[in-house]
């Protein structure tokens, strides 16, 4: 996938930025999960809220036909269920450490 999309000529959607954001918020839940923090598996499981999917639910759409679109769609949305189920679940310290290391 680019990492920059190009809008019109002189505008770019700067992946490296959301991917950040995603990553940030990976870490978050880690160490929300480590430390024994509650989570809310309705507001994490909504893929329309972070910056990525506010993005493809605005400006990006403009690129639903693309493939790669498609691609990060389907992904972006498993990621965020995948989430809120391990949160509804609440599974034991070691296998929730590892799900989390298996999404770095």
């Amino acid at each position: 996938m680019p990492k920059r999309w190009k809008k019109k000529e002189s505008q770019y959607m700067d992946f490296s930025r959301l991917i950040l954001a995603h990553s940030r918020w990976k870490r978050h839940l880690r160490d929300a999960i480590e430390g024994g923090k509650t989570l809310d598996a309705a507001t994490a499981g909504r893929d329309d809220q972070c910056q990525l999917g506010k993005w493809m639910g605005g400006e990006g759409s403009a690129y639903a036909n693309l493939p790669a679109y498609q691609d990060l769609k389907v992904k972006h949305s498993k990621f965020h269920a995948s989430v809120a189920k391990l949160i509804r679940q609440g599974l034991p310290y070691p296998r929730r450490r590892r799900w989390i290391c298996s999404t770095r």
